[in-house]
């Protein structure tokens, strides 16, 4: 009796066991007759959390052929990615102090937490940055005085912003909360999956922080059209923050 060749591939953090499950299926569906099987350890998929609902072949088809042009194109991704990671984290906060006071009326509690955009990297005072133009865009709105407070660590994923900024947060319940997290997500090459776990125990838990409050997320900023950004990494990252803007929807 004939011995058949076996190719065993391992999933890594690139894709989930049920998405290469359906990717190494749709492979040897390619080749039924080939003098070898590419195999997989299906025991281990069926032990995702999370299987969702199967693929079609011509889906699985689709997948594979955009994830087959990624990792063709990673060593160059992968150099660029690294590149602008290590100048992000060169990035200055402005001056000021991370809280302050704006308008008139009756007091509201305001908290801006997560990446370097909460940080306010761009702005030369805190004031200037994104948490103080929405702080001064509430007060007009509400006519309230808007108390902020600004806790945002640059280069922070979402669960780095959970892990080391959260704890730090003062104990008095806010009123209202603006999130901003995702972008180091994509940049790191986070799975979306991982990326939507996370920032559901971050809301989580800012809600055990602050039961009351309104809590909004913040959109990925569209990066495929910052100019600084090279191809081919400018097109994986567009593909990625609107992947990760559909995670953080459901």
């Amino acid at each position: 009796m004939g011995l058949t060749p076996s190719i065993p591939a391992v999933a890594g953090s690139i894709q989930s066991p049920v998405e290469a499950t359906a990717n190494l299926n749709a492979i040897n569906a390619m080749a039924p007759h080939a003098p070898w099987v590419l195999s997989f350890s299906y025991a281990r998929a069926l032990q995702d959390d999370d299987p969702g609902g199967s693929l079609t072949l011509v889906q699985a088809m689709r997948k594979l052929a955009g994830r087959l042009f990624i990792y063709a194109l990673f060593p160059v991704v992968f150099s660029q990615a690294f590149t602008l990671r290590r100048r992000a984290m060169n990035f200055v906060p402005p001056v000021g102090r991370p809280e302050g006071r704006i308008g008139r009326g009756e007091p509201l509690r305001f908290l801006a937490i997560g990446d370097s955009i909460v940080s306010g990297v761009g702005a030369r005072r805190i004031e200037q940055s994104t948490v103080g133009q929405v702080a001064r865009f509430m007060s007009g709105r509400l006519s309230r005085e808007i108390n902020w407070h600004a806790a945002g660590k640059i280069g922070a994923s979402a669960r780095g912003v959970r892990v080391d900024v959260l704890p730090g947060l003062p104990a008095q319940a806010f009123d209202a909360i603006l999130v901003s997290v995702g972008v180091n997500d994509v940049l790191k090459f986070e799975r979306s999956g991982r990326y939507r776990r996370q920032l559901l125990k971050l809301l989580h838990e800012l809600r055990r922080h602050s039961p009351d409050a309104v809590i909004a997320c913040l959109g990925l900023p569209p990066l495929d059209e910052f100019p600084k950004l090279k191809r081919p990494l400018r097109w994986i990252i567009g593909l990625r923050v609107r992947r990760f803007d559909q995670a953080a929807r459901e």
